[in-house]
C-alpha cells in the first residue's frame, strides 16, 4: 500500500514509518528539515520536502497515496494559540489537500492524544465512547483539530488514535530520568496515580493494524502496554534496566507545582516550553488510565512488549546512543 507520513521524522513518526516500511508499504515521508532523515536512512523511502504550510508540498505529498497517517504537530508550546496554530491549522491544510488531491485515498490515521479526553476519575479506565474533557492546551488542541476532520467525513474512512504516555528509543524528554536514575537518583512524585503508558514500537504496531483493518466511517483507539502502572513503579523498572539502586528522592507534589509555576514564568518570558509545564504538572495529580479492550477486539491488537521489556529496551539505546 502506498502510505504517507506526515512527522515520520520525530520521535514516534519515525518508529511508525520504519514499522509500515518493514511490512512492504510503499512509504512517503514529509520532511522539513533534511538533516533529521537519519534515524530512517537504509529505508526504502519517499522523501517530499516541504511543510504543512506548504499546498505545493502537500499536493505532492498526497498524489496517489492511499493512506496517510497524520502524526506531525506540537507536544510542547508556550500557550493555546502556538498549540492550535500548529496542531489544527496543519490538520486543516491536510484535510484540504485531501479534498482536492486524495482521490485514491482508502484510510486516514490522525495522531490524537488521551489527552484530548481528559483524566480518568477515580483512575477506571477511559473508554473510546466517554466525552472528551480535555483540560490542557495541548488536549485542547488536539479535539479541535479531530474536529476538522468532519470536512472529510463520507469521503475517507478515519480512524484517530489516542495514546497514552508514549516513551520509547529517540524520545529526549524522557531520556531525562534515565539519566538521572544512571546517575543514582530517582525522584519520586507522591502521591503517585496510576496512569497509562505505551511503548512506541506497540503503539506503531497498533497503527499498522489500524491501516490494515480499515473500518468505515471514523472510529477512534486507544492503544497501551497493558496494565497502568505508576510513578515509582516506572521509575523502579527503569533502575532495574540499568542495573541501579538510586535513591528515592520523594517530592510532594505541591513542591513541583510550585516549580511549575516558576517553570511557566520563565516560559512566558523567553517563548519557550520546558518539559515542567504547568499542564504537565497538573496531570500529575490526576488518574491516566485508559482502555484498549476495543483495539484487541477488533483490531486483534496484542502488545508486542511489556512495559518492562519496552524500558528494557529503551535503556539499551540509549546507553548504545551514548545519550546516559
Amino acid at each position: 500500500m502506498k502510505i504517507t507520513v506526515t512527522g515520520g521524522t520525530g520521535f514516534i513518526g519515525s518508529h511508525v514509518v520504519e514499522a509500515l516500511a518493514l511490512r512492504g508499504h510503499e512509504v512517503t515521508c514529509l520532511v522539513r528539515n533534511p538533516a533529521r532523515t537519519n534515524e530512517l536512512s537504509g529505508l526504502p523511502l519517499r522523501f517530499v520536502y516541504g511543510s504543512l504550510d506548504s499546498s505545493r508540498a502537500l499536493t505532492d505529498l498526497i498524489d496517489g497515496q492511499e493512506a496517510v497517517v497524520h502524526v506531525a504537530g506540537l507536544t510542547k508550546a508556550p500557550s493555546l494559540q502556538e498549540y492550535v496554530r500548529v496542531n489544527v491549522g496543519g490538520t486543516e491544510s491536510l484535510v484540504s489537500a485531501i479534498r482536492g488531491n486524495g482521490a485514491c485515498l482508502r484510510r486516514l490515521v490522525f495522531f490524537s492524544s488521551a489527552e484530548a479526553m481528559g483524566p480518568s476519575p477515580g483512575g477506571h479506565p477511559l473508554t473510546e465512547d466517554v466525552s472528551p474533557q480535555p483540560f490542557s492546551a495541548y488536549g485542547k488542541s488536539k479535539i479541535m483539530a479531530e474536529n476538522c476532520l468532519d470536512r472529510l467525513q463520507g469521503r475517507v474512512p478515519i480512524t484517530i488514535v489516542r495514546p497514552p504516555a508514549v516513551y520509547g528509543p529517540r524520545d529526549r524528554d524522557l531520556a531525562i530520568l534515565f539519566r538521572l536514575v544512571s546517575r543514582g537518583l530517582l525522584p519520586v512524585v507522591i502521591p503517585s496515580p496510576a496512569y497509562s503508558v505505551v511503548y512506541v514500537k506497540n503503539l506503531a504496531a497498533g497503527i499498522c493494524l489500524a491501516i490494515e483493518q480499515p473500518r468505515d466511517g471514523v472510529r477512534s483507539f486507544f492503544f497501551t502496554d497493558g496494565p497502568a502502572t505508576s510513578w515509582s513503579n516506572f521509575g523502579g523498572m527503569i533502575a532495574s534496566a540499568l542495573g541501579r539502586k538510586p535513591l528515592k528522592l520523594r517530592v510532594p507534589l505541591f513542591a513541583v507545582r510550585a516549580a511549575a509555576f516558576a517553570a511557566g514564568l520563565l516560559d512566558s518570558a523567553t517563548g519557550k516550553t520546558g518539559i515542567l509545564s504547568r499542564d504537565k504538572i497538573r496531570e500529575m495529580g490526576g488518574f491516566w488510565v485508559v482502555s484498549d479492550e476495543r483495539a484487541r477486539r477488533e483490531l486483534g491488537y496484542r502488545p508486542l512488549f511489556s512495559t518492562e521489556q519496552g524500558i528494557a529496551e529503551t535503556a539499551r539505546w540509549y546507553r548504545n546512543r551514548g545519550w546516559l
